[in-house]
C-alpha cells in the first residue's frame, strides 16, 4: 500500500510514506498511522495499491452517486504507469440519467 499525503488537492507538495504490505495472510488488509502532519489545515491522502500478482478480470462498481457512467481507465493517458486498463461502472439511483462527467485523472477520456 502506497500512502501519499498533501494539504492541497492538487498533490502538488505530496509527501510518499513508506510503503506498507497488504498481503494474503492479513485479508489483504493494511493499517499506517500518519503522523507530523502540519496542524490546523486540510489534509488530502492518495492511496494506491501495487500490483503483486498482475491481478486481472476484476470489476470497479461505484455507486451513491447521482448519476450512472462507465469509464474507462486507459494506461497511455495515466499521470504513473503502473495502470492496467479498466472499466469503472457507476451505478446511480433508479431515476439517475447517464452523463458525461468532468475527469477525475487524465486517464478518463473528456
Amino acid at each position: 500500500m502506497l500512502v501519499e499525503v498533501a494539504t492541497s488537492e492538487s498533490f502538488a507538495n505530496a509527501r510518499t510514506l513508506p510503503p506498507i504490505a497488504a498481503l494474503p495472510e492479513s485479508d489483504f488488509a493494511a493499517k499506517m498511522l500518519l503522523e507530523n502532519l502540519p496542524a490546523g489545515q486540510e489534509i488530502f491522502y492518495r492511496v494506491r495499491f501495487r500490483d503483486l500478482a498482475h491481478i486481472v478480470n476484476t470489476v470497479w462498481l461505484t455507486a451513491d452517486v447521482h448519476y450512472a457512467a462507465a469509464h474507462y481507465y486507459n494506461p497511455d493517458r495515466a499521470q504513473f504507469g503502473e495502470l492496467d486498463p479498466f472499466w469503472e461502472f457507476v451505478a446511480g439511483p433508479l431515476h439517475a440519467r447517464s452523463v458525461r462527467t468532468n475527469s477525475t485523472t487524465p486517464s478518463v477520456p473528456k
